[in-house]
């Protein structure tokens, strides 16, 4: 009854919640970048790789969001790539 009214069983779960998003997090990661193992050794061509993969990501979104709202798909397309490159950009 004390654990309850002291709050302490929320500090115990959240500390258990904590290991596995860490635990999540990190296998998530290797399974992310474990693609780049297999492009060339050179960093350059990882980064152009990446960048690409992107901005095709950011391209697809931007067309199938112009499709849902209504205006044109491959304008949309091509400012949601653009600012979203810019941004990256600015970012980094």
């Amino acid at each position: 009854m004390m654990r309850f009214e002291l709050g302490l069983e929320s500090l115990i779960r959240t500390r258990v919640d904590q290991r596995y998003h860490y635990r999540r997090r990190l296998r998530g990661g290797r399974v992310c970048s474990a693609r780049a193992l297999y492009i060339d050794a050179r960093p350059t061509n990882r980064t152009v790789y990446f960048n690409r993969r992107d901005a095709r990501g950011m391209f697809i979104f931007g067309f199938i969001k112009g499709r849902f709202t209504g205006t044109r798909p491959m304008r949309s397309a091509l400012q949601t790539a653009l600012i979203g490159s810019l941004a990256a950009g600015a970012a980094f």
